[in-house]
């Protein structure tokens, strides 16, 4: 069952309560060694309070009452042992969207890696495990992804630097939206390279993928811990917001026009510079770039 349709089910059927139980404990949510190590203690009374204001006729957001997970990276106030100052950002919107946090997914140490073993071991796939779960060295939102593909949270909250998102996210069949800095605030995640870090989100679906944007792209008044709002060297454009219904970008000719690229070194074999080694592309991959430019083209992108 997609993440989509179980919120659709629970929006119909299922109180919060029961939703965590349907992730947590169903044999269908077989969660891999080690993605989910720290559990929110306050887990099932936020979900019985969430429960209780939808009974009243209340509904927050679209997200109301809908599971989720936080990599380990990210600041969260409900830990007894560790007790950072604030929520991340986007962890008090989406506590304001009526989210309910279930706990913080593993990561390498200090989320400078990839499948590296951390301080909770190494997650593995949660199809093969014989194959990785993400790339080797660089991967850190693993934890995130697996738990998300697993079937253990309706979506996870993930961060990445180079690729650390997209790369747990290709070997899950997920979706990962990397956005440009500024999109998402990242005022309250740890600081692997404070120039290029950004928050990932990971869904199972486009649909669930633009509920979570609705709320966790909203304007950040602070600029504390983030290096390029914070300087007053250069002048920055102000980032772009996404407001509104995103659904309405489901629209099958919302690419029309669109002008898209992709680097060829990855996709064809084609070396970067004169004196850079010619990647090693293998057939399948080359057959996959070359479906997703079929398929790009045929919604009108350029």
């Amino acid at each position: 069952m997609s993440s989509s349709s179980v919120v659709s089910r629970y929006a119909i059927f299922l109180t919060t309560l029961e939703l965590l139980m349907l992730c947590v404990c169903s044999p269908s949510s077989k969660l891999p060694s080690a993605s989910f190590k720290i559990s929110n203690p306050n887990l099932f009374a936020e979900a019985a309070a969430s429960d209780a204001h939808r009974a009243s006729g209340k509904l927050l957001s679209k997200l109301d009452g809908i599971p989720y997970t936080l990599k380990d990276g990210f600041k969260y106030l409900a830990f007894a042992n560790l007790k950072p100052n604030e929520n991340a950002f986007i962890a008090e919107k989406l506590a304001q969207a009526g989210c309910v946090m279930i706990g913080k997914t593993n990561m390498p140490p200090m989320a400078a890696g990839g499948m590296q073993r951390g301080v909770y071991g190494r997650v593995e796939s949660p199809y093969n495990t014989k194959y990785l779960t993400a790339a080797f060295s660089s991967g850190s939102s693993n934890g995130a992804a697996t738990s998300t593909a697993a079937s253990f949270a309706a979506f996870g909250l993930g961060s990445e630097t180079v690729s650390s998102g997209r790369s747990p996210a290709s070997n899950n069949g997920l979706v990962c939206y990397t956005p440009s800095r500024g999109v998402v605030s990242s005022r309250g995640l740890w600081p692997l390279y404070v120039i290029c870090d950004v928050v990932v989100p990971l869904t199972r679906t486009i649909e669930d993928m633009l509920a979570v944007l609705e709320v966790i792209t909203q304007p950040d008044p602070e600029t504390i811990g983030d290096f390029w709002k914070d300087q007053r060297t250069v002048t920055l454009p102000k980032a772009f917001n996404l407001e509104g219904d995103l659904s309405r970008l489901c629209d099958a000719h919302s690419l029309r026009g669109k002008r898209l690229a992709v680097p060829g070194m990855y996709t064809e074999g084609i070396s970067g510079t004169s004196i850079s080694k010619t990647p090693f592309v293998s057939e399948g991959v080359k057959k996959v770039w070359a479906q997703a430019q079929t398929d790009l083209t045929s919604s009108g992108a350029i």
